[in-house]
């Protein structure tokens, strides 16, 4: 039995479909034509998994030094535009919020992973208040090597792990997401969730931070 089958196998209460899914395409694509296997090859050797919590790091500098398979992910994925390579590892089992970004995500898996995603049309506005129903997220099986890309605006969080280790990603983003904003801005009712530079969040009550707008369950998938 694989991971995949375990997983499902673990959590029936959890649809749990793959990247090779047709759903997958309402979120993201599937990166075949290229591996970055010095890349790879430096984060499996540089990069811890956190032995508790989940860690993110915006940007490593010895990943974004590997210039010709920098060049392939600036060029082909991210039109020349600046872009950061950096990870999120640890351990993880549960949704806790969704966030987005403007531009896209490329998640690199250097172990398997569930991702949780949602469409930006599921984060609903009244009167200034946000809301979102964890009802309406999916739940994709992240194979390790496989290369993946979030379109722009798609919720989505931390990855869940699905072996007893943790899990390890790399994330590429455009240059300077997801650090400090130089200041709070209130100028529209969407300014509420946005904590980091092109980072908006919003986060279920069990997680005890941020905009506590998600409503329903707080997804949870079953422990090893």
């Amino acid at each position: 039995m694989n991971s995949l089958q375990q997983m499902r196998l673990k959590n029936p209460g959890i649809q749990i479909m793959t990247t090779a899914d047709p759903e997958f395409r309402h979120y993201g694509r599937c990166w075949t034509e290229f591996t970055l296997p010095e890349m790879v090859a430096m984060a499996g050797e540089i990069l811890p998994i956190r032995p508790d919590g989940v860690a993110y790091v915006p940007s490593v500098p010895a990943l974004e030094a590997l210039t010709s398979e920098e060049e392939v992910i600036r060029q082909s994925v991210f039109g020349g535009m600046p872009m950061q390579i950096g990870y999120c590892s640890g351990q993880n089992r549960r949704m806790d919020g969704m966030e987005f970004h403007q531009g896209s995500e490329l998640i690199v898996a250097l172990t398997d992973a569930i991702l949780l995603l949602g469409t930006y049309d599921t984060l609903h506005e009244k009167d200034g208040n946000f809301s979102m129903d964890s009802g309406d997220m999916k739940a994709f099986f992240l194979a390790c090597g496989e290369i993946v890309e979030l379109h722009g605006g798609i919720m989505h969080y931390a990855p869940v792990q699905v072996e007893a280790k943790g899990f390890l990603t790399l994330i590429i983003l455009p240059r300077d997401t997801n650090t400090a904003l130089s200041a709070k801005v209130a100028n529209v009712p969407s300014d509420k969730l946005l904590v980091a530079r092109n980072k908006w969040l919003i986060t279920h009550p069990d997680a005890g931070y941020g905009y506590r707008g998600m409503t329903g369950a707080n997804i949870t998938f079953a422990a090893d």
